[in-house]
């Protein structure tokens, strides 16, 4: 047992979110603070500030968690997955190591389980049998997606017997209040209980040209409300400093009553030509309407695409958060007008914590809290549909353009183990996958691990500062005058240990990547379905990134001759550990620079160019 931990059994609460980018969390850089419980959680425990997800799809990332497997020896690597039958879970080790069960929510390994219309219309959802549980055989409060059998106010999902059971609040409320009914049932055996809410999950809409105006409309109105208190505020201040200053003054008097007199003739003026023109006010006022949906049009959808992605959220919620929001750099450049909807983004963020607060608060009251350990983990970000638009995606299908992707978007992922059961606090800039939750899992309840299990336990990278093992470079300082130098760590690194995570991705394309503390690198296999195919003998450069001099991964290096050796380099590093896991070791190409197509006229202007004589 790590000597984090306070307790050699320690009960175990795995707060599992989904599509949940590292950088809305407040702990991991989000300004203004939406997610004060989190927050505490971190700054009590142990954050993760390096966590990369192990696969882009979030099945798949959810089948690794249960099995302890990455999708290449399960083969579930696709959305509509199942979890292998005959391969032990995670939930069977615990169950053997003394711990009793629970799970609620979003379950996700089970198929498609949604019933349909007559049109083939999702109208609902049905249980998930025993045998898909994934041996939670105990108590269960689950759907197979949330998404077909609830919204974000109200729905259902099913007991262990199969029984339907509704709700008419949020529906992460919801989910703590099961789990809830779960923790006053637990006796002296130590617990292992997953909540798994759907938020902040995107939600397809059959009119989201007229959803989005909404939001651009809320948005202006609180941005011009804001202004309005703004100036109120500095002309009050202005005129306090003024009016001191005419105390003292007699030429600043005598000044301020000529410019009373001047301000009371403009006024009159103003008035006279407002009321001389109302009717072009009026028609003034119809042509802003018209601007703004215009503006909110070009920024964000085209009135025809109805397959885009929305974000749902109690307006209440969104209404309460701060107007100056930090819309990530890259989302600014692919997606402009997503600021109208991250907004909804972020209401779900902060949904999700108030659920966490509420469930932390609960096991406080119930005696609990001191001996549990909170892990708050998420299966992959989200790019929020502003990455995956390259030419080596090969699908258009508006789901799976969220998802299969190398960038920091979607694999950089908030993780944070705390609770009343962990002493150490303490942030850990080493590189770690989100595949070894299970091994930390099964390490934390002392459980027999089998040497398959992937990963490693991840406490024990949380050393405290004044131990030898926390030593580390605190940064990396330029060796020679045209190197830039890191910047120094926020937490404890561990010298000596390689700094990667391996990502496998699929769904819109096949593909593997490398992320390092320095560099992201991807490859790709050309021209195949990442939706049915789970490997291949043959890949090509796909990206390569530079973490210090391009933070948000905008410059694609992949072709750049200035990085041909770091590529190499990187590409040696990605092999062995395909050879690792898939014990394979395919063959990779170097990508092709990209020069977009000639039209009629460049063609034509290009063949002439050619056919005139050279001096």
């Amino acid at each position: 047992m790590p000597d984090v931990i306070k307790s050699s059994r320690p009960n175990i609460v795995l707060f599992l979110t989904d599509q949940l980018r590292a950088d809305s969390c407040g702990c991991f850089g989000q300004n203004p603070n939406i997610t004060p419980a989190l927050d505490s959680l971190a700054a009590a425990g142990v954050k993760f500030n390096h966590a990369i997800a192990a696969h882009g799809t979030s099945t798949a990332a959810r089948g690794i968690l249960q099995t302890g497997k990455l999708a290449t020896d399960t083969g579930l690597f696709t959305l509509n997955g199942t979890l292998p039958q005959g391969v032990k879970t995670l939930a069977q080790y615990l169950s053997e190591a003394g711990y009793q069960t629970g799970y609620v929510g979003q379950w996700q390994l089970a198929g498609d389980k949604a019933t349909r219309d007559a049109e083939g219309e999702i109208n609902g959802a049905t249980p998930v049998e025993l045998s898909e549980r994934g041996g939670f055989n105990g108590f269960w409060r689950a759907a197979n997606n949330l998404s077909d059998s609830s919204d974000h106010e109200h729905g259902y999902l099913f007991d262990e017997n199969g029984t339907k059971l509704e709700f008419n609040q949020g529906r992460s409320a919801a989910l703590v209040d099961y789990a809830k009914e779960f923790l006053q049932g637990v006796g002296a055996q130590p617990f292992f209980l997953t909540v798994a809410p759907f938020d902040p999950m995107p939600q397809q809409l059959s009119q989201p040209i007229t959803y989005l105006r909404q939001i651009y409309q809320d948005y202006i109105e609180r941005m011009k409300a804001s202004e309005i208190t703004s100036e109120e505020e500095n002309r009050a201040a202005l005129e306090e400093v003024q009016q001191h200053e005419r105390e003292f003054d007699p030429k600043l008097a005598a000044q301020a009553q000529a410019e009373a007199a001047e301000q009371a003739q403009k006024e009159r003026e103003e008035a006279e030509a407002a009321f001389k023109n109302a009717a072009e006010s009026e028609k003034a006022a119809k042509d802003a309407e018209e601007e703004g949906v215009n503006a909110v049009k070009e920024l964000t959808v085209n009135e025809n695409e109805t397959n885009h992605w929305c974000y749902l959220c109690d307006p209440e919620v969104v209404a309460n958060l701060p107007l100056r929001i930090n819309l990530p750099l890259n989302t600014q450049l692919f997606r402009p007008g997503l600021i109208f909807e991250y907004y909804y983004y972020l209401g779900q963020c902060r949904v999700l914590d108030q659920a966490l607060g509420a469930l932390v608060e609960h096991l406080k009251a119930q005696g609990l809290y001191d001996n549990t350990v909170i892990i708050f983990a998420t299966m992959t970000g989200t790019s929020l549909n502003s990455r995956n638009n390259d030419l080596n995606c090969m699908t258009e299908d508006a789901l799976k353009l969220r998802t299969g992707t190398c960038h920091y978007d979607t694999v950089n992922v908030p993780l944070v183990v705390g609770g009343g059961a962990v002493k150490t606090c303490r942030p850990v800039d080493d590189v770690v996958s989100n595949a070894s939750l299970t091994r930390t899992i099964l390490s934390l309840a002392g459980a027999q691990i089998p040497d398959d299990i992937v990963g490693e336990n991840l406490l024990d990278l949380a050393h405290d500062l004044s131990a030898p093992e926390a030593q580390g470079p605190q940064g990396k300082p330029a060796v020679t005058p045209n190197e830039m130098a890191l910047p120094p760590h926020e937490g404890t690194i561990t010298p000596g240990r390689v700094q990667q995570a391996l990502v496998q991705i699929s769904e819109n394309r096949l593909g593997r990547a490398l992320v390092t503390d320095e560099f992201t690198y991807a490859i790709v296999a050309p021209e195949v379905d990442g939706s049915t195919t789970l490997s291949a003998d043959h890949y090509k450069d796909d990206f390569l990134y530079e973490a210090f001099s391009d933070p948000y991964q905008i410059y694609n290096k992949s072709v750049d001759e200035l990085y041909t050796d770091i590529k190499l380099q990187l590409r040696e590093q990605l092999l062995d550990l395909i050879e690792q896991t898939e014990h394979i070791r395919p063959s990779v190409a170097n990508a092709e620079r990209y020069y977009a197509p000639l039209d009629e006229d460049e063609e034509s202007s290009a063949e002439a160019d050619s056919n005139t004589p050279q001096a």
